[in-house]
């Protein structure tokens, strides 16, 4: 079998016909011979393969440059020379301390550190994710996940399928474990505001109003300016005696 590429002819022998100095890879052997526009190749008998080409060119040294190109691309591509290696794509659960790590080094807030990881254990407790490599995850996986979770509210539901979409980010974009990432479809906000922001009252108006009759100092000032200001517990356990204003007090 010849194959006869521009003024490159490619011959199949056996390897034992060979000179020193050919080049092996895998099943396939390749050596430039004498003359500048012949190499030997020993190939499998079941891919062996005919075909001619032209550079169509007019020019000598342009067809000789396109022959060499033509060349170059057979030896790095079908014998698989210079073809990069993909890294191995970890499941869903092997790939929990890369994500984790990658978060605490990105994210200063202990708060959102501890909500990442908390979010993302509850996405191993389904058990296809867990068992799931990060390229087997796509949109069915993530469907039959969001119906596993129809007792939990739709915000809570967000905040899990939030993890997973920066989770699949981070390994795609950064990483390069993927090629591309499953679209994950959060629950969008409706009219009546009961899915992106769901308000829960701890009390009644009548229940506050008991609440502070029966409150004591300094307790009961702090209940108000928590009510009223709507600061958070961590703001009000921060404040010192010095912030207070001037009037008032």
């Amino acid at each position: 079998m010849i194959v006869v590429v521009g003024a490159l002819k490619v011959t199949a022998v056996p390897t034992s016909a060979m000179h020193q100095g050919a080049l092996v890879y895998g099943t396939m052997s390749v050596e430039l011979a004498d003359t500048f526009n012949v190499a030997v190749v020993e190939v499998p008998a079941a891919v062996q393969v005919s075909t001619q080409k032209t550079t169509h060119q007019g020019g000598a040294q342009v067809a000789r440059d396109a022959e060499a190109a033509e060349r170059l691309r057979l030896i790095k591509g079908e014998l698989g020379i210079n073809r990069k290696v993909k890294p191995h794509c970890p499941t869903l659960k092997d790939f929990k301390d890369t994500f984790i790590n990658w978060v605490r080094a990105e994210i200063n807030g202990e708060r959102t550190r501890d909500f990442y990881e908390t979010c993302y254990d509850r996405l191993l407790e389904f058990r296809e994710f867990g068992k799931s490599k990060l390229d087997e995850i796509d949109e069915p996986t993530i469907e039959r996940f969001k119906l596993s979770l129809r007792k939990a509210s739709k915000t809570t539901a967000n905040r899990y399928l939030a993890t997973l979409r920066q989770a699949l980010r981070y390994a795609c974009r950064k990483l390069k474990l993927i090629d591309n990432t499953p679209v994950i479809e959060l629950y969008k906000h409706d009219k009546d505001n009961t899915v992106e922001r769901e308000c829960e009252y701890v009390h009644s108006t009548a229940e506050n109003q008991a609440w502070l009759a029966a409150s004591r100092e300094p307790l009961r000032s702090a209940s108000i300016l928590a009510h009223d200001g709507g600061i958070g517990r961590g703001e009000l356990l921060a404040l010192q005696w010095d912030q207070r204003p001037e009037q008032g007090c």
